[in-house]
C-alpha cells in the first residue's frame, strides 16, 4: 500500500506529474536482484498513457534478470533542480513512481511499443522509419519492459512556484 506523503503541501498535483513523467528523457529504474540487493539503472522511459511507462533495453542483464526476479519497481525523475547556496536549499521538481514491472512478449504489443517510444524522442520519424530500422535485425536483440504505475507522487519545492 502506498503511503500518503508526509509534508503534503509539497506534493504536485496529478496533472502536472504526469505532464513532468511525459516531458522527461531519462530517469532512474531501481530494481532488486535475486539476492535482495538493490540496484538502479539509468533509463530512457516514455509515458504511454496515465497508468503505464515504458522502456527498452537489452533483453539479458542485470536489469532484466532483476525484474524477472522481483518485478516490483520504482522510477525516479527530476524535471528542475537548482541549487540555491545562499539561502542553503534547492529548488526541485520531482515525480516518483513505483509499480510492477513486465517484459512484453507479444511481437504487435513490442512493435507497437517500440515505434511510440521512437517517435517520443524522435518525432520527424514516421512509422515506417522505425519498423525499417527495428525489423528484422534488431526485434530480437531488444527487450520492451511496461511498468503498470500503482502509485505516482509529484513533489517540487515552494520556491518553484513563485517563479
Amino acid at each position: 500500500m502506498a503511503k500518503e506523503m508526509r509534508r503534503k503541501k509539497l506534493q504536485t498535483s496529478k496533472k502536472e506529474a504526469l505532464r513532468v513523467l511525459f516531458e522527461s528523457s531519462y530517469g532512474v529504474l531501481a530494481t532488486v536482484s535475486p539476492a535482495g540487493e538493490p540496484r538502479a539503472t539509468a533509463v530512457n522511459a516514455v509515458l504511454i498513457d496515465e497508468e503505464t511507462l515504458v522502456f527498452h533495453g537489452a533483453p539479458v542483464g542485470e536489469k532484466m534478470e532483476n525484474l524477472i526476479a522481483n518485478p516490483a519497481v520504482s522510477y525516479f525523475v527530476v524535471a528542475h533542480e537548482e541549487v540555491l547556496g545562499k539561502d542553503f536549499t534547492t529548488d526541485y521538481l520531482s515525480v516518483s513512481v513505483q509499480g510492477i514491472a513486465e517484459v512484453v512478449t507479444d511481437d504487435k504489443e513490442k512493435r507497437e511499443l517500440l515505434v511510440k517510444l521512437s517517435q517520443h524522442f524522435a518525432p520527424e520519424k514516421t512509422e515506417d522509419d522505425v519498423v525499417n530500422y527495428i525489423y528484422p535485425a534488431r526485434m530480437g536483440k531488444v527487450a520492451v519492459v511496461r511498468i503498470k504505475i500503482l502509485d505516482m507522487k509529484g513533489k517540487y519545492h515552494p520556491a518553484m512556484r513563485t517563479r
